[in-house]
């Protein structure tokens, strides 16, 4: 049994919402491992919990298609 919550905030000071835009401090409100909104990191939404994940890149929507094919 998974002990993270199905539903949180992921906090980042390096977020890129798309691969047009431009690097951001964000929040990303995350239920059931869909994105359901990237808001301005100073938001937060009562009784959601926080992960703060400080200056790590996050790339919501953006698919790393690298692959190595034998």
């Amino acid at each position: 049994m998974s002990t993270h919550p199905s539903e949180f905030l992921l906090k980042s000071l390096r977020v890129i919402p798309s691969a047009e835009e431009e690097e951001t401090p964000a929040v990303l409100h995350i239920q059931d491992g869909k994105v359901l909104g990237i808001y301005p990191a100073h938001r937060s939404i009562e009784g959601i919990p926080i992960i703060d994940v400080g200056n790590s890149v996050v790339m919501p929507g953006i698919v790393d298609t690298h692959a190595h094919i034998n």
